[in-house]
């Protein structure tokens, strides 16, 4: 899935786990509760990609510094957390 041209996609409880997403444009995708545990996001677009504390991110990635915006949901709380991978 390199350089893959995904802008506003519907991932939403997707498995990508370990998927290779260097360079790939996210922008816009909902990302609400996808495992992206292990996955490469080097150079991936993820401006205004959103997610929810239900989404696994690959250990060490910020998705904020990166772009993706926290959606409020009735799981969410004041303090929104970031669920992450191992």
């Amino acid at each position: 899935m390199r350089e893959a041209d995904l802008p506003e996609a519907r991932l939403r409880d997707t498995c990508l786990h370990a998927a290779d997403l260097r360079d790939a444009n996210l922008r816009g995708a909902d990302l609400d509760a996808a495992d992206l545990r292990g996955a490469v996001l080097d150079g991936a677009n993820l401006r205004a990609a959103t997610f929810t504390p239900l989404t696994a991110w690959p250990a060490g990635f910020d998705p904020l510094a990166a772009g993706a915006t926290p959606t409020r949901t009735e799981h969410t709380t004041d303090r929104l957390g970031v669920r992450r991978g191992r």
